[in-house]
């Protein structure tokens, strides 16, 4: 029967390295990189802000409910009817695509999604401001 305790590592077999035996002064230097720079993220000031404006030009196009309309006209789209109570405001419109993001959420991922506190209020606020119809 051969002997377990033959195949344990045997450190006294490791070869030095060439550069432990150059620094001998037992303190650990870590190795030195080169500096580099990062070009490609740089943007002057008015190309960060002119795309801010594009982006915030296109979110309000995509919330706006005549581009909405044009743009289904044009695609060939049935006109949508909706049953309101008063006038939809844009605080309602944001409400609503939250709650039924978090729906969309829910049926994907068989979980119930967590609703905060400020998110409670301000459902029961829009409620009692449309006299419970959400």
């Amino acid at each position: 029967m051969e002997d377990p305790l033959k195949y344990l590592p045997n450190p006294d077999m490791l070869e030095k390295s060439i550069e432990a035996e150059k620094d001998s002064d037992a303190i650990y230097r870590p190795p030195k990189f080169a500096p580099t720079t990062m070009e490609e993220d740089k943007m002057c000031k008015q190309e960060k802000q002119a795309l801010r404006k594009e982006k915030d030009s296109f979110q309000k196009a995509k919330q706006s409910a005549y581009l909405r309309a044009l743009r289904n006209e044009l695609e060939g789209r049935s006109e949508e009817v909706k049953e309101t109570y008063g006038i939809e405001s844009r605080e309602l419109t944001r409400c609503m695509a939250k709650m039924e993001e978090c729906a969309k959420q829910e049926e994907e991922h068989f979980i119930r999604a967590p609703i905060t506190k400020t998110d409670k209020m301000r459902e029961k606020h829009l409620k009692k401001s449309r006299n419970g119809y959400v």
